[in-house]
């Protein structure tokens, strides 16, 4: 199985909605049957993604207002930040299924002007899936940067969940 690192905040989102990677570089052969989805180190941090608008809808859709009652830390909920106890890192959070590649000049027409998705950032390679599995539990590994190959072990834990998902 092969696997890309994501920084966060951007690693969180994918699980929340983003829909689309956005990278230099295109998928090796426009297609991945399966991708594990890697959320990168806590020091890999992206502040950029931190501030993102559509990062920040994410996560106040997700927790609430950050002055409203928390229904997952029955406190006030916690803000978005690189230690908040709601952001795995270094681990694999999910399998994306059907993942495709399209440079964003290819979506960017006259007809539909904003792309693809709004998550799309122009000037970059477009990576989308079809289908995202959420892991419940992330398996703990080293990121690597570009794809890299899951660990066997890794590999194991993460498919032992997606049978449990899906019988």
């Amino acid at each position: 199985m092969r696997a890309l690192t994501v920084l966060n905040p951007w690693a969180w989102a994918i699980l929340h909605g983003k829909d689309v990677e956005n990278r230099g570089w295109p998928v090796p052969g426009w297609r991945l049957d399966e991708l594990a989805i890697h959320a990168g180190a806590r020091s890999g941090w992206d502040d950029g993604g931190e501030f993102s608008p559509l990062v920040q809808s994410a996560w106040i859709g997700y927790l609430g207002p950050v002055s409203a009652m928390s229904r997952f830390t029955g406190t006030r909920n916690v803000e978005l930040y690189r230690d908040s106890p709601l952001i795995t890192h270094s681990a694999v959070v999910a399998v994306a299924e059907g993942v495709s590649c399209h440079h964003a000049t290819d979506c960017q027409q006259d007809w539909q002007p904003a792309g693809c998705s709004a998550w799309g950032v122009s000037g970059q390679f477009h990576w989308s899936w079809k289908v995202l599995h959420v892991l419940a539990t992330p398996v703990p590994c080293r990121g690597y940067q570009k794809l890299w190959t899951v660990p066997d072990e890794v590999e194991r834990a993460i498919r032992a969940q997606l049978e449990a998902h899906h019988g």
